[in-house]
């Protein structure tokens, strides 16, 4: 049995493609990612007003997302809303 193994780089954390072949027929593909990747370790401390500056760290392709995930959920923390100008800015 013949197996193939694709890293993926452009997925968060590590990840891969692995097809397992037999001949020329595909016997099995699975695709693996770590999903523990201890982030939420790193920041353990860190003031709550940085996270915005840290999270689109997290993953290259989706740093935007992750930026306005984490503004999100430091006014749902604080319990505030954007103002007239932000709330017209926002996604």
């Amino acid at each position: 049995m013949t197996t193939l193994t694709f890293p993926l780089s452009r997925i968060e954390g590590h990840a891969q493609v692995v097809i397992e072949l037999r001949g020329n027929e595909v016997a099995s593909a699975h695709f693996q990612a770590t999903e523990v990747r201890g982030f939420q370790h790193f920041v353990k401390g860190v003031p709550a007003a940085e996270m915005p500056v840290l999270t689109p760290r997290i993953c290259g392709v989706c740093s935007t997302a992750h930026h306005v995930a984490a503004v999100r959920a430091l006014e749902s923390a604080y319990g505030t809303t954007a103002d007239r100008r932000t709330a017209a800015c926002r996604l």
